[in-house]
């Protein structure tokens, strides 16, 4: 079987949207993690809030911030090269931003 240009083309094309899919997927695992971490910190009992704290950077929340627009900014490229849907990638960046702005809230209200 001769392999043909327009058939490396949509290999290629394959390619590039898995990779892109992957960094979604794991931009959005850290996301979900982060914010976790920050619930934690936030309402663990005891000594092991004192121990997840202590241990935790200063900079958590700007972190998380970062990450935010960091994904937004990698999904507006995805929608720019038509890899995948408008209303797809503003679902996924609407969803991970309020999951990530829940958890910064709930931890500064239950921050000492």
């Amino acid at each position: 079987m001769r392999i043909t240009r327009n058939r490396l083309r949509q290999d290629g094309l394959y390619f590039l949207q898995g990779i892109a899919g992957t960094c979604v997927v794991m931009g959005g695992l850290a996301i979900a993690l982060t914010s976790f971490t920050l619930l934690l910190s936030a309402f663990a009992p005891g000594r092991f809030r004192e121990m997840i704290r202590d241990n935790l950077p200063p900079d958590l929340p700007l972190v998380l911030v970062a990450l935010l627009v960091g994904l937004a900014a990698f999904l507006t490229l995805l929608v720019w090269a038509r890899f995948t849907s408008r209303r797809l990638a503003l679902w996924t960046g609407g969803v991970l931003g309020a999951i990530a702005l829940l958890s910064m809230v709930a931890a500064a209200i239950a921050s000492p």
